[in-house]
């Protein structure tokens, strides 16, 4: 059938096939589960006492952990463009997790644009 022998791409010659593939892309999409947050609403510490309490918002400043955004750092040490995952606290810095391989930093949620709100997982190409 002419098909590459790239594992992805050679499963899809299993079974019933059609006279002829056509990929409309060279890459698969990779897909990861990270979940929609957890319920603990209280830290505590090694003898079980709580230390610490949650926000009960699931939402701060129309952002919320596992959305994907576009961010426009104009200045400083991380000055760019990036495109990642953030995970937001509430107060406004959010760190940033850039799909690039660059280390996490914080980042201000007036320079972030909102590309795809979290829906439990994580996707990016090989």
């Amino acid at each position: 059938m002419g098909v590459p022998k790239s594992h992805w791409q050679d499963a899809s010659c299993v079974g019933q096939t059609p006279d002829s593939l056509v990929f409309k892309i060279n890459q698969p999409l990779l897909i990861a589960c990270k979940g929609h947050g957890t319920r603990q609403r209280c830290r505590t510490d090694k003898f079980g006492f709580p230390i610490a309490h949650a926000n009960r918002a699931k939402f701060f400043q129309g952002f919320r952990t596992g959305d994907i955004v576009k961010a426009f750092v104009p200045r400083g040490k991380f000055a760019g463009n990036y495109i990642g995952r953030i995970a937001i606290r509430h107060r406004p810095s959010f760190v940033l997790q850039p799909s690039n391989g660059r280390k996490k930093f914080d980042v201000h949620p007036k320079y972030l644009q909102a590309i795809h709100r979290a829906d439990g997982y994580e996707y990016q190409f090989s």
